[in-house]
């Protein structure tokens, strides 16, 4: 990528002031600001005085145009229908607005292609290590800051397909203030290029093996793209112009320190020379287990009740036995539960030490919740509140164990898991 500088700004909060059109009426245009906010997503407020201007500013498609504070265009995606206020002749609206997308005008989100994409995202800089600093010795009166820019790797993963790691830097030099920040970002490149929708599964599935290292939840800090032919020429050289995306599921840039062991399931290093290898397995893993991981990825990303997570865990666990066993048509979900504990006997020991009776409770609590029908209640075995609480702890990390272990994981590491473990519960009712 021609620019790889992140913006190191992205806690601010942002209004674009201007003008704003649909892309079949770009002669009807209207006054609005454009906000962005972290966690809250992108807003536009639009103004319009009389019926016509109003009437005619309709993005049906889903989809608006206008232009930022330097005049390079902006293209909003998946824009919900407004809310309109009407007070004194003056019109009102507000839009809610899916993604933002910085440098080009698009007629809609299909027409999206980015020929390379880069991503920073949180806890990718310390799972890839990474860094341009310079150990020194220890310092006393006088501090001293050495750093080499590290170059920039890429992988190749098929055919059409390379994966790249490097570290973006940028540097203050102020008669008062000087230093230098870095963080690690990850890139792909594609000759045919990425859609819209493939952009993201890339995304997510950078995301998925940052959590099952983590395990915590992690978010995109800055997503840009190149698209071949989007620039200008200076004299005799071409100018690539980078293209950035901003969208509610940003957030601000953190990570884990790379050196304390004892936080990482795993690292970049821990793949070693065949990262090329493990990285196309783990695409292929996340298409393969779609539907157990995103079963699994709604208990971390979302507030649930102790009876959804469960659920929403159990559900989980039985997708990935249907796919990894093919036991779709088995509707024994006892027997699915015990086949998965059993070689997680030793990993779960202390929590986990009657495997029998540890599947009959998850049995009898998810077919009560599932149906609520009085007979599983009477077994005794349905567990509620802090026992419920408990019960889901120790299926996140059944299942946790599960996809570590296919992804060559080494068991010994799997009592770092239980570090998610709460150290009290207190029931309030």
């Amino acid at each position: 990528m021609h620019d790889k500088t992140q913006r190191f700004n992205v806690t601010e909060k942002r209004e674009i002031k201007g003008f704003w059109w649909t892309p079949d009426k770009p002669e009807y245009r209207v006054f609005g600001i454009l906000t962005l906010e972290l966690g809250e997503g992108a807003q536009l407020v639009t103004f319009a005085e009389g019926g016509f201007t109003a009437e005619a500013f309709d993005p049906n498609n889903q989809v608006i145009h206008g232009q930022d504070e330097h005049a390079k265009p902006v293209t909003l995606l998946f824009v919900m229908p407004p809310r309109p206020t009407i007070s004194g002749g003056l019109m009102q609206r507000s839009f809610h607005v899916g993604y933002v997308v910085f440098g080009i005008a698009l007629p809609d989100s299909s027409s999206f292609i980015a020929h390379e994409l880069q991503l920073w995202i949180q806890h990718f800089h310390g799972w890839a290590g990474t860094t341009g600093f310079v150990d020194d010795s220890e310092l006393k009166e006088e501090t001293t800051i050495r750093y080499r820019h590290p170059d920039e790797v890429y992988y190749r993963i098929s055919d059409d397909l390379e994966v790249g790691i490097g570290v973006s830097m940028h540097a203050q030099h102020g008669l008062w203030d000087r230093g230098i920040k870095e963080n690690a970002w990850i890139s792909f490149r594609s000759k045919a290029g990425f859609s819209f929708h493939r952009s993201f599964k890339l995304l997510d599935a950078v995301r998925l093996l940052l959590h099952f290292a983590i395990l915590k939840p992690v978010y995109p800090v800055e997503i840009s793209v190149e698209k071949e032919g989007h620039g200008y020429s200076l004299g005799d050289r071409w100018i690539k112009q980078t293209i950035s995306l901003w969208g509610s599921i940003l957030r601000e840039p953190k990570s884990e320190y790379p050196f304390d062991a004892a936080r990482w399931v795993f690292q970049l290093k821990d793949f070693g020379n065949a990262f090329s290898t493990r990285f196309t397995d783990w695409l292929d893993y996340v298409e393969r287990y779609h539907e157990a991981l995103g079963c699994y990825s709604s208990t971390i990303y979302h507030s649930l009740t102790h009876e959804l997570t469960h659920l929403s865990l159990t559900q989980a666990l039985d997708a990935y036995h249907g796919q990894k066993h093919q036991s779709h048509k088995n509707q024994d979900f006892k027997a699915k539960i015990q086949e998965l504990a059993t070689p997680h006997t030793t990993s779960l020991a202390g929590l986990v030490d009657d495997v029998p009776a540890f599947v009959e409770q998850v049995q009898a609590t998810r077919n009560f919740y599932t149906h609520h029908n009085p007979k599983w209640k009477a077994t005794g075995k349905v567990a509620e509140k802090a026992d419920l609480y408990r019960l889901n702890e120790k299926l996140r990390l059944l299942f946790q164990m599960c996809v570590l272990t296919d992804i060559k994981i080494p068991a010994d590491r799997f009592s770092r898991l239980r570090h998610q473990l709460a150290t009290h519960i207190i029931d309030f009712q």
